[in-house]
């Protein structure tokens, strides 16, 4: 045999005997047994993401009562982390606390919020709430060197990675603006790798100033171009100096430093000879012709 008791309280122990009843009068009672209602499941609270700053959100709550059942709150569950990865942060919060912030989150991220509320005994169902946490394009410019490696017609220098700030991913690459100071074109532009930290532009005229920028990009776009910073080719060197000819008839012949990017044909003894640069970092060609 089974009875059903009802309009017990939620959480309570009672204690519960069994007697047998006959016409002649009640029977000794059974010993009693001990047990406890369960409690009452309390209901999903509201639940309420909001960015407050370029990688932290506040998470917001509020208990319900939708079923119109007493529940005591006695605290809150916050778990939260990356859509479909694993681990997971959860935090026990206080009954009297309705929100907390989140911060250092990952630009370009989405992340799972799930808040339950703790009854005496056990948790409602979670809330959940999902927030793709925005990226923004790098907020700081590379650091330019403030001198560079200058020949007649070159220049190479290098420079620091910009700070990144909380809202922007990884460096993906840079582009590179220069142009002669005294002139109305618009500077030339080159797109450079991510991983390049220092670069050399040839083809310069010698004696001539130049101004150059630099910024940095993610995969949202490119940041602010850096301060420009002026440098500056070396002189064409006009100086003449003796040196002897090394083939067939001697002869004393003089050595000319000219611009680079030439290929001369001079004439010896009736012969001509092709001279070219060698070094093209230092963009110099050494012509040899008759004193």
């Amino acid at each position: 045999m089974e009875v059903i008791v009802g309009g017990l309280q939620p959480e309570t122990t009672y204690s519960v005997t069994v007697a047998a009843y006959t016409i002649k009068g009640d029977g000794a009672r059974s010993p009693a047994q001990t047990v406890q209602t369960p409690g009452t499941v309390p209901d999903p609270p509201s639940l309420s993401v909001q960015l407050i700053a370029e990688t932290s959100v506040m998470v917001s709550w509020m208990p319900q009562n939708k079923s119109g059942l007493p529940s005591d709150v006695t605290g809150f569950r916050l778990t939260y982390g990356l859509k479909n990865a694993t681990p997971s942060l959860s935090i026990d919060l206080k009954p009297q606390e309705r929100q907390y912030n989140v911060t250092d989150l990952l630009p370009g991220a989405t992340y799972t919020f799930l808040v339950s509320v703790r009854g005496r005994s056990v948790y409602s169902p979670e809330t959940l709430e999902e927030l793709m946490i925005p990226e923004y394009p790098p907020a700081g410019f590379p650091v330019l060197s403030e001198t560079a490696n200058a020949s007649c017609c070159s220049l190479h220098f290098s420079w620091v990675p910009p700070d990144l700030g909380r809202g922007s991913s990884v460096i993906t690459g840079y582009t590179l603006a220069y142009g002669e100071t005294e002139t109305s074109q618009e500077p030339r532009q080159i797109m450079l790798m991510s991983r390049d930290t220092s670069y050399t532009i040839h083809g310069l005229n010698p004696d001539r100033e130049y101004d150059v920028s630099i910024r940095a990009h993610n995969r949202v776009g490119p940041g602010p171009f850096s301060p420009r910073v002026r440098y500056r080719t070396a002189a064409f060197d006009t100086g003449i100096r003796s040196a002897t000819w090394g083939r067939g008839d001697q002869g004393t012949a003089r050595i000319h430093t000219i611009t680079c990017n030439a290929v001369q044909k001079l004439r010896y003894s009736g012969i001509r000879e092709r001279v070219k640069y060698t070094d093209r970092n230092q963009c110099v060609n050494h012509v040899v012709g008759l004193k």
